[in-house]
């Protein structure tokens, strides 16, 4: 039998199996420390979401590289709660009525927090054209203004027709007004025994023998002079009437602007932007030359045509949002227009039926996706690189066919400042960088998380904040120190390398999952 070769030795049973030395911990356990939402150490990606984070910079979104169970989202959450960006740049939007396209609903951009003010403003108004506006018109002194025109219409009107009238008269012929009198629609006819009567009746007593010839042939031969000045006549009376009717109708604006003045001044001086008294002046329009004269019983409901329709408010006016779509479909990333049926099964739409969607509730802040999720979803990534691109969002593409056939209404784009964070691997990486050339352009700041750190006081002791806070999340029982340094050795086997400890997490905290439920002796829910 050999014997073993000389220069062969056997490591030391440390080097073969490293254990934790329970001196390395300061404290008895996990309870005794503060929880942590952050991640085993990743310094340099932890830097790189920093800046990302910090950098509103176009172009500076950040992709998030790494295995699942390194606690990628953990630290994203960690440092968006701890930094805690602020901006002076939130806004809130609405739509409201284009009175113009009312396909193309008008975008009202306010300071954040203005929304439901100017919307109650703008519920004020409506309440007011639909119960008051029309009966103060009513009432006086516009209901005086209004009868002294009518009377001096009148006056002008006798006074253009009576002398045709007297004309006529000794002529044995008369004007017959219908319509309750209207000169613009008489006519001439004969009389006969004090009764007007028409010419085909007239022609009948003739043959009758009830009129001589001699009273017929000078009634035909009149006749046409008379309605030449009939025609004059009906034409000056029209002009007159065309008169009164701008005059009815300037006296009825300047009525009405007059009696919405208190709730128009107090709209446009609450809130002075542009766009609020463009809408305002065209609500006064549609109002006074539209709705206040029209002969259409059915009229809108004011309140409803007039009103805002908010798809984007705030009410911290600080921080910027974080957001987190976890199902980034087109609808749930851009938003829709939500149609409503008819009765008889046709989609209708307009301005109170747009929703916002994450990229919009994400403006001046932070949206968090899951890079697989996002690129899964048909159409959804082409469609918000194109809006970090453009700087405009688009709640309604135009290349969204299916989307269009059901709502034709197509909101005014939005301008928005997005910070995206694509949570991804390394393949998915390649993949976009290699396929699109917009997302190197697009998403240049890289945070790259390592599978492992380095096996010191430092390391070991992330575990134990880290396993604090799994205790916190999921009302877990405290671990003693000396089983943190268990998982701490289970997490060197697991990378296999000296001086090195796994950042796969995930795999940790199962374990650490499967010790409580043996510990306390029930499933953990």
């Amino acid at each position: 039998m050999n014997e073993p070769a000389t220069d062969l030795r056997i490591s030391e049973s440390t080097e073969l199996r490293w254990q934790c030395d329970p001196a390395m911990f300061d404290f008895e356990t996990t309870s005794d420390i503060d929880p942590s939402a952050g991640v085993l150490g990743q310094p340099t990606a932890q830097d790189a979401l920093e800046f990302g984070i910090r950098c509103m910079s176009p172009g500076q979104n950040i992709f998030v590289r790494g295995p699942r169970g390194t606690g990628r989202i953990r630290m994203v959450r960690h440092l968006l709660e701890t930094l805690r960006p602020h901006t002076d740049k939130l806004k809130d939007r609405c739509y409201v009525h284009n009175f113009d396209r009312p396909d193309r609903p008008r975008l009202i951009t306010l300071m954040a927090g203005q929304a439901p003010k100017f919307r109650t403003a703008m519920q004020a108004l409506g309440e007011y054209v639909n119960e008051g506006l029309s009966e103060a018109l009513d009432g006086e002194p516009y209901l005086s203004q209004r009868q002294t025109i009518q009377e001096r219409v009148q006056n002008e009107m006798r006074a253009l027709s009576k002398p045709l009238e007297k004309t006529l008269a000794e002529s044995g012929m008369t004007l017959v007004t219908p319509n309750q009198g209207t000169m613009l629609q008489a006519a001439i006819f004969p009389v006969f025994e004090g009764e007007p009567v028409p010419h085909e009746q007239f022609r009948l007593l003739l043959t009758q023998e009830k009129i001589t010839q001699e009273k017929f042939d000078a009634y035909e031969d009149q006749l046409p002079k008379f309605q030449k000045q009939l025609q004059e006549v009906t034409r000056k009376i029209g002009e007159i009437f065309r008169d009164a009717g701008r005059e009815m109708k300037t006296l009825i604006q300047n009525g009405a602007r007059k009696l919405l003045a208190n709730h128009i001044d107090d709209i446009n001086n609450a809130f002075a932007y542009p766009e609020v008294k463009n809408h305002i002046e065209q609500i006064v329009e549609d109002l006074t030359e539209n709705r206040l004269q029209s002969d259409d019983e059915r009229q809108p409901d004011f309140k409803e045509l007039y009103g805002v329709n908010i798809v984007l408010t705030h009410t911290d006016k600080v921080n910027r949002p974080k957001i987190e779509e976890s199902t980034p479909n087109l609808i749930n990333l851009l938003g829709t227009v939500e149609p409503e049926w008819e009765a008889d099964g046709r989609p209708t739409s307009d301005f109170r039926g747009v929703r916002a969607g994450a990229l919009l509730r994400a403006d001046e802040g932070y949206l968090i996706l899951d890079a697989n999720d996002l690129i899964s979803e048909p159409g959804a990534y082409r469609a918000m690189m194109r809006t970090l691109r453009t700087g405009l969002l688009e709640i309604v593409p135009p290349e969204v066919g299916w989307m269009r056939q059901q709502i034709v209404t197509q909101p005014e784009p939005i301008k928005v400042n997005v910070r995206v964070i694509l949570i991804g691997d390394a393949s998915t990486f390649y993949r976009l960088d290699y396929a699109d050339p917009d997302f190197r352009e697009l998403f240049k700041v890289l945070a790259d998380f390592d599978t492992e750190i380095t096996r010191d006081k430092n390391g070991i002791n992330q575990y134990a904040s880290v396993l604090a806070q799994l205790c916190v999340d999921e009302s877990l029982c405290s671990f003693h120190h000396s089983a943190v340094g268990a998982l701490a050795e289970h997490g060197a086997r697991i990378v296999a390398r000296p001086n090195k400890l796994t950042s796969k997490f995930g795999r940790i905290a199962d374990i650490a999952r499967e010790a409580f439920f043996v510990a306390d002796g029930k499933t953990v829910m």
